[in-house]
């Protein structure tokens, strides 16, 4: 938005010792003390949110949390037409929450309900819905003005005129992203062991590198430290957009094995495209939508996620066909150009902003 002539403010969670303004990218950025509880974060913080909402006098508020939806509420209440408010739906919250181990199981299912009442009847009362994919604009069919704006990569972030050659990239087999067990992260670590063995018979090394953040971090990182292949895990936790570019440009493979989970089965792979992007064929899930996108693409190997021996077979066969992992990837790149990226999808949300600043 901001390359694009909008003057826009990002407010969002700073932390203790990160909070404060400054200007980034052509973007004010207002960061706003972190609370440390979960509970404090739900119940607190949006209302912090509010206040600094409504001294920026903006007029369209675009969020993108569902737990500030009370706060996008609230903003219409009290500035009424002056103002859109706009709700950007990222994830089936109803069915995340039936996944969540820390909610009680004989509570997941009457809290998925009360939360997709509550999450419906509060988008019926903004101006509009953006869906970053199908199946939710399919659920917000009954509010107003639902904008489908898909996450995919940019052209000008992953920049397809100057990536390397195969033979110039390392052993590498790259996951970036969130860290977890429904994200498959023992399975893949197990899965490189599986890998390295085999590499290791062809006197060759191969290195998983795992970047992003860890989930439940203490047993989560005990759980990973336990398997044998984690010996062959350069793990990179949290890593900034260049960070991400540079690692995908050095790589050869992309993973994204998420486990079947209600969530994720109907979800579009925004890391398997940015995969794509960096011209790396993918090993992804065997999902109906995942695997329509990777062999329509013709982009590299869908796999049983649950099966690490399927996983490091994949992998394995990947580093040892470079010519047909090449093309994988160089068809990888075609489809971003044609069809899966960023500059396609700005232009819906461009257009509904102009009919929104129209009608204020």
């Amino acid at each position: 938005l901001a390359d694009n002539g909008y003057d826009v403010t990002l407010l969002a969670n700073g932390i203790d010792e990160d909070v404060g303004s400054e200007e980034a990218h052509g973007v004010q950025v207002i960061r706003l003390r972190k609370p440390k509880n979960r509970l404090v974060r739900i119940l607190a913080f949006p209302w912090r949110m509010l206040k600094s909402a409504l001294s920026l006098k903006g007029q369209v508020y675009h969020f993108h949390d569902p737990e500030l939806l009370p706060i996008g509420v609230a903003l219409k209440l009290i500035r009424g037409k002056k103002v859109r408010v706009l709700y950007d739906v990222h994830e089936h919250l109803p069915k995340q929450v039936e996944d969540k181990p820390w909610v009680p199981k004989a509570l997941r299912k009457p809290l998925s309900k009360f939360i997709n009442f509550a999450e419906m009847s509060m988008a019926k009362m903004l101006d509009g819905v953006v869906a970053a994919e199908p199946q939710l604009v399919d659920r917000f069919t009954r509010t107003k003005n639902v904008t489908l704006v898909q996450n995919y990569p940019s052209l000008t972030e992953f920049d397809l005129t100057v990536l390397p050659k195969w033979e110039d990239r390392e052993d590498l087999v790259t996951y970036i992203g969130g860290i977890s067990h429904d994200r498959g992260a023992i399975i893949m670590i197990d899965a490189i062991e599986k890998v390295a063995q085999k590499a290791a018979l062809r006197n060759e090394t191969v290195q998983l590198i795992l970047g992003g953040k860890l989930q439940d971090q203490s047993q989560l990182m005990k759980d990973c430290q336990s398997s044998p292949g984690w010996k062959h895990v350069d793990f990179r936790g949290w890593q900034s957009r260049d960070q991400v570019v540079d690692v995908l440009r050095k790589s050869k493979v992309g993973m994204v094995t998420l486990k079947p989970i209600a969530n994720y089965v109907e979800a579009f792979p925004v890391k398997m495209f940015e995969y794509m992007a960096s011209g790396l064929p993918v090993v992804a899930s065997d999902f109906p939508l995942w695997r329509q996108i990777v062999e329509d693409a013709g982009c590299g190997l869908v796999v049983d996620p649950l099966d690490n021996d399927a996983v490091a077979e994949a992998v394995d066969w990947l580093l040892t066909h470079p010519i047909e992992a090449a093309q994988m990837g160089a068809n990888g790149q075609k489809a971003i150009l044609e069809k899966y990226n960023w500059e396609n999808e700005f232009l819906r949300l461009d257009q509904g902003y102009q009919k929104m600043f129209g009608a204020v």
